[in-house]
């Protein structure tokens, strides 16, 4: 009889040590899940800040179409491509920048570049002329036909130009309250 509940008590011990080493597996797993795709959603939101939304969604189909292995295409450069004709490409740079950054507060300086370059960012959508890339102190826009559209590459130029017109406004109106000087 001493036998019998030696054993069983043996086999409650060994299963209750197996059941809590699977609770334990089970929520470790849920947590990397989760991190997983918090990771995820992160890159998404990182990959859709960077491009337009349809060159995002070019790459994000690629990458579904990826096997286990992650077989890339050949020249993956080429699927993003496209001819869209006479375009016009426009760069914007804060002049006297490394003097700017001297003289205001870090905390500062960044909340004038999201200010600049939402403010950019807003006049381009606007005025139909792309965002390309934002970097530190420099801002990429390009003017280009819509697809299938016949504008002459007369309308894009007019729309590149009336972008920085608006841009010129819109800094003046900021510039004094960031450096004293009225110098962007």
């Amino acid at each position: 009889d001493a036998e019998y509940f030696v054993l069983m008590f043996g086999i409650a011990v060994l299963s209750t040590y197996y059941y809590y080493q699977l609770e334990k597996i089970m929520r470790k797993d849920f947590y990397v899940l989760g991190s997983v795709g918090r990771s995820k959603h992160q890159a998404l939101e990182i990959l859709r800040g960077m491009f337009p939304q349809r060159v995002a969604e070019a790459v994000l189909a690629q990458v579904r179409q990826m096997g286990p292995q992650g077989v890339v295409l050949v020249n993956p450069a080429m699927a993003l491509c496209e001819n869209r004709g006479i375009i016009t490409v426009l760069f914007c740079d804060i002049c006297d920048f490394d003097k700017l950054s001297q003289m205001v507060q870090p905390v500062e300086l960044v909340h004038l570049l999201d200010l600049v370059w939402m403010m950019f960012d807003r006049t381009c959508q606007t005025r139909g002329v792309m965002k390309i890339e934002t970097v530190g102190k420099t801002y990429m826009a390009a003017a280009m036909p819509e697809e299938g559209s016949k504008a002459s590459p007369a309308k894009h130029t007019e729309d590149a130009a009336k972008v920085i017109l608006t841009a010129i406004r819109m800094l003046e109106l900021v510039r004094g309250r960031f450096t004293g000087t009225g110098k962007i």
